[in-house]
């Protein structure tokens, strides 16, 4: 997500702001509160938006998954990455874990190159046997 760096930086930005209030008492702590406030309501703004994210990503990884019958297992040999439990744990009913962004990105393009696959398979059977 493109916003993470900023988002990073402006929390270096606030611990600098914070030390400076700490050594600095008085008009510093409301320098200080005035900062955090805003820090804080985008923390919590992009901390539901990479939940959203991710869930929707866990979903089509999962519909995927059910729709060539794949399980956690295979999940786990296709993102080589994570355990079976964990993959488990990404289950739309289960949402417990997110695997890397990475990774479930990977895990999304590999399963629609083997839906697209089977499509292809299941054609040309299909024009062999008619």
């Amino acid at each position: 997500m493109k916003y993470r760096y900023i988002y990073y930086l402006s929390g270096v930005i606030m611990g600098g702001i914070m030390l400076w209030a700490i050594f600095k008492p008085g008009t510093a702590s409301w320098v200080a509160f005035a900062c955090w406030l805003p820090f804080q309501i985008g923390e919590f703004w992009y901390g539901r938006r990479l939940q959203r994210f991710n869930q929707r990503q866990a979903t089509v990884i999962w519909a995927l998954a059910d729709q060539l019958g794949f399980t956690a297992g295979d999940l786990k040999r296709l993102a080589g990455k994570y355990g079976e439990l964990d993959w488990q744990n990404t289950h739309p009913e289960n949402m417990q874990f997110y695997p890397s962004q990475k990774v479930m990105v990977s895990v999304i393009r590999q399963l629609k190159q083997e839906r697209n696959l089977r499509e292809m398979e299941l054609k040309q059977h299909g024009n062999v046997i008619e």
